[in-house]
């Protein structure tokens, strides 16, 4: 009867001790560059483009933008980090080419400036300057 009774009270303590243990979230393993759920980043081909082409770089840890050295937006389900990069370019050529629309129509205040503007809109898009004279 002892026995029986430094059994069951061993029983309780197991019980309340799983009671008190709170399940471990799981969390969706995905790629934080690409979105995807196939792949980590350690093994992203296209976060390792991106990493030849200088677009980002890692810093203590994060990835940042190399142009500005800010840490990349997560952007989880909207097409993760290169989403950021892609929104970013366009965005860019789009300011690009709506300046040099208006320098076609003369309507650029600061034409002794010209080459300079040209250069860094240039630099921004990442653009060879070779295209320039083409």
């Amino acid at each position: 009867m002892k026995d029986l009774c430094l059994k069951l009270t061993t029983l309780e303590k197991s019980n309340v001790i799983k009671e008190k243990q709170e399940p471990k979230r799981e969390f969706i393993k995905r790629c934080i560059w690409c979105d995807s759920l196939e792949h980590a980043i350690k093994v992203c081909e296209s976060f390792q483009e991106a990493r030849a082409k200088n677009l980002v770089q890692w810093i203590d840890g994060k990835i940042c933008s190399t142009d500005t050295g800010k840490l990349v937006p997560t952007n989880f389900g909207k097409g993760g980090m290169r989403r950021y990069f892609e929104v970013s370019s366009s965005q860019m050529f789009y300011e690009t080419s709506s300046f040099l629309f208006k320098l076609a129509r003369g309507q650029d205040d600061e034409t002794k400036n010209l080459w300079d503007n040209v250069l860094t809109y240039v630099s921004k898009a990442k653009l060879p300057v070779e295209s320039l004279t083409n």
